[in-house]
């Protein structure tokens, strides 16, 4: 038995504290007080244009584009310097609980540029506004994303010896880090412990292809070799 809802309101295509408030309201309204993830994942969309109002949507920037003639729109157009996004970012409030609904905060256009700095700033961002609305957001969900991984490792890794903020859990194949974090001079009161949330479907991807592979040699080792027994594992 899962529980669903709905919501009436415009997806904005950035983050903004008044959509914190929304998922707020939501969240108190169906019951949940727990603690939220913030996920991220970028999915590739199909490049094209659409007028909203006086604005132009499907630009690949994060500035929006207004426009106020039919003119302006031509000129945007046949711009070189203005790209189709090719892909957008999805940034979801993920409960921490199962069959609770996540919110979804935003859909915003990828373009050039973006860096582990800006996935510091989203993570910052949503914290303190979550924490305005009394919903503590405690870590950030991703895939394997380059710019998600380098935050990771400024964030949990390059450091850690020398501070006393720091849980770090050693298991045999994988090493967990949270750093608990004083945001005091972000207004947010208590400290919060930052957490890594892999995304669970790609770590079943990589466990696939890697399966995947193992087979693929085996299987090629035994071609070249048929009359010998090989280890599986090989």
């Amino acid at each position: 038995m899962y529980r669903s809802a709905r919501s009436s309101y415009a997806i904005p295509m950035t983050l903004q504290e008044r959509t914190l408030e929304r998922a707020a309201h939501f969240y108190r309204t169906i019951g949940y007080h727990g603690v939220f993830a913030l996920a991220v994942d970028a999915t590739a969309i199909i490049p094209t244009l659409r007028v909203r109002g006086n604005r132009i949507v499907g630009l690949a920037t994060e500035n929006e584009v207004v426009v106020s003639t039919a003119q302006e729109i031509i000129d945007i157009v046949n711009n070189k310097d203005f790209e189709k996004a090719k892909q957008a970012n999805a940034f979801m409030l993920t409960p921490l609980q199962e069959h609770i609904p996540a919110f979804v905060l935003a859909v915003s256009p990828v373009y050039k540029g973006q860096d582990h700095a800006l996935v510091r700033h989203w993570i910052n961002q949503v914290i303190l506004w979550g924490g305005r609305n009394d919903m503590m957001v405690i870590g950030l969900g991703a895939d394997g994303d380059s710019k998600v991984r380098k935050y990771y490792v400024e964030t949990f890794k390059k450091g850690h010896g020398e501070r006393n903020d720091v849980i770090i859990i050693d298991n045999e194949s994988f090493q967990f880090n949270s750093v608990v974090e004083d945001l005091r001079e972000m207004d947010v009161a208590k400290p919060i412990p930052t957490l890594m949330f892999p995304d669970w479907r790609h770590l079943i991807k990589k466990m696939e292809k890697s399966d995947s592979q193992r087979e693929t040699r085996s299987g090629s080792w035994k071609r070249c070799y048929p009359n010998r027994t090989f280890n599986e594992d090989i």
